[in-house]
């Protein structure tokens, strides 16, 4: 699958917390992710490719829930997701306060940009850059899951 178009209009409440779903095959081993993204539809989409893959997933729409939510316990997040352009903090901001925070952190930035700076994508394992497919996802799975420490039991947040 390939995320062609990410610029409609989905109609759905939301608030501003943060979400938790987990794979509902039951192969989920804990390991957590963090996607912040303020485009409902590629959080969506992210999500369920990441539960398919036997992630917990925590959804957040702006750069200050996704730090309310990793500051709480740092050691349990696998990862994260980050969006460059968010409606409150820069991506590469987010980014940068989340590796101040926990540095092994393998986090993946997002975006539309055809190229953005070096500035913005310091401290990101890779730039996905929009639209991508699913499938450009997938290994860093594979190093999230390995990087992560041991799965925790209780959600991050």
């Amino acid at each position: 699958m390939v995320i062609v178009e990410h610029t409609a209009q989905v109609m759905m409440e939301s608030d501003k917390t943060p979400s938790r779903a987990q794979a509902s095959n039951g192969a989920s081993d804990g390991r957590q992710l963090l996607i912040v993204e303020d485009e409902a539809v590629i959080r969506f989409v992210l999500r369920c490719e990441l539960e398919q893959h036997g992630f917990v997933v925590t959804e957040v729409e702006d750069g200050r829930g996704a730090l309310e939510a990793f500051s709480r316990d740092p050691s349990c997040w696998a990862g994260a997701f980050v969006d460059f352009l968010l409606p409150d903090i820069h991506g590469d901001e987010v980014i940068e306060q989340l590796l101040e925070l926990r540095p092994d952190l393998p986090v993946v930035l997002m975006t539309g940009d055809s190229d953005p700076s070096a500035d913005a994508t310091k401290g990101a394992l890779t730039v996905l850059r929009k639209p991508f497919p699913l499938e450009q996802v997938r290994p860093l799975l594979e190093v999230m899951r390995q990087t992560a420490q041991t799965p925790t039991q209780e959600p991050c947040s």
